[in-house]
């Protein structure tokens, strides 16, 4: 944000591009991302619940609380990952070694390339009865066909519980060239409100205190940070446009009218106002595009994204809610803070559907009445020596909501 001419951060979040992500959770996804019989002596690497790092699974040369055997040789080899838009990548996983610890059992990892002879690149991992993330560069690149082998082998001698693999990320550095960049920021007035009626408030009703008579039209999906509408005990924010406070303001615990409707059996109550605030979300993507476009609004895989090269050209935006993501809409990631910034930090805005991801703060808001005195849209490039200089912008495009009647002009009409 800039103020008073003074520009501070107020959140970041380090980009990568994923290639290949298991978390070991879904049977279906992880056993056909893996093949447990490419090479073994002995023991058959497998699913195990006992050991994990996060969920409820992950990978192990001696499943289901079994030791590994004497004389083991046994190995786990991924499916075939493309990485032929790269040229640098790494590997990223969690284990934890329960070996003999005389040194004599080993972990190792191995990459093939198009079907060539396996390299060693990882190892060798001995003993360490603790979860441990190992992240490894994966060498030259660009490459289409690339399979990723993690391989145990033990002594003639003493046995252990083995080794276990979890939450794999075959990743590089997101890609700054022709990178997409997107912010969306939404100002509104907002309730929090708790014991939510089973009748979902939904985008354009209007709500009504019930004492106060203090009124607002919803603007965009109530952020719901828990329980859910079906079962008549959803919490969250309702962001509001078209305030009215003439006969009075939104009072803590009064209850809601929707359309000057009581919900259901159990009113949804008020829990807070606040009058004004820029509620904010970020996306990327790139012009290359990743993996099979999803439905999820935060998985790295994705529709390429490419640059304009003629008038009359579509600029592709995300949907407006979280709700309407689809395969076929997927240009973008969505992204989900890794902290925020400064003395006086935004808030970070508990949410079921979008977690981690959209800021509130009110440092910034158009002001009550007539424009703003200054242009505050801008771009910005930063480094040291020559790197800011080899940042380049283009295909600058906005997009805006019309507002019907009264409310909050939106700031770039202001």
């Amino acid at each position: 944000q800039q103020k008073s001419g003074v520009r501070t951060w107020l959140a970041y979040k380090e980009l990568i591009a994923d290639y290949f992500m298991d978390d070991m959770e879904d049977e279906v996804i992880t056993t056909s991302n893996w093949d447990n019989s490419t090479y073994y002596t002995v023991n058959q690497w497998g699913r195990d619940s006992n050991r994990k790092y996060s969920g409820a699974y992950s990978w192990s040369d001696s499943p289901d609380g079994s030791n590994y055997a004497n004389n083991e040789d046994s190995g786990l080899v991924s499916t075939s990952i493309d990485l032929s838009g790269i040229s640098s990548g790494k590997i990223s996983f969690w284990h934890y070694r329960d070996f003999d610890g005389s040194g004599s059992d080993i972990g190792r990892v191995y990459i093939s390339k198009d079907g060539g002879a396996w390299e060693l690149i990882g190892g060798p991992y001995m003993n360490d009865s603790a979860w441990v993330q190992a992240e490894i560069e994966i060498g030259d690149l660009p490459c289409a066909d690339v399979k990723i082998g993690f391989r145990f082998t033990s002594s003639p001698f003493i046995v252990g519980d083995g080794w276990y693999i979890d939450d794999v990320t075959v990743f590089s550095d997101f890609p700054v060239n022709e990178a997409t960049l997107l912010v969306r920021v939404k100002e509104a007035a907002s309730l929090s409100f708790d014991s939510g009626g089973t009748t979902a408030i939904e985008d354009g009703d209007m709500v009504t205190g019930q004492t106060s008579k203090a009124k607002g039209i919803v603007v965009g999906a109530p952020i719901i940070s828990s329980g859910a509408w079906a079962d008549g005990d959803a919490k969250g924010l309702i962001t509001l446009n078209n305030v009215d406070l003439t006969l009075g303001t939104f009072q803590d615990n009064e209850a809601l009218l929707v359309n000057e409707v009581a919900l259901a059996t159990v009113d949804t109550t008020v829990q807070g106002f606040r009058p004004r605030d820029n509620y904010i979300r970020v996306y990327y993507g790139d012009a290359s595009g990743y993996g099979t476009p999803t439905s999820d609004p935060f998985d790295y895989e994705k529709h390429g994204n490419p640059r304009m090269t003629s008038s009359g050209d579509t600029v592709r935006w995300p949907p407006d809610e979280v709700t309407g993501w689809s395969a076929d809409n997927d240009y973008f990631t969505l992204v989900r803070w890794d902290a925020l910034i400064g003395s006086a930090p935004p808030e970070l805005i508990p949410s079921l559907e979008e977690p981690d991801a959209v800021i509130r703060t009110d440092t910034l808001t158009t002001p009550s009445s007539g424009p703003f005195t200054a242009d505050e849209i801008g771009l910005h490039t930063f480094g040291s020596g020559t790197y800011s200089t080899s940042v380049y912008f283009d295909d600058f495009a906005i997009q805006v909501e019309i507002p019907a009647a009264t409310g909050f002009l939106p700031a770039i009409q202001q």
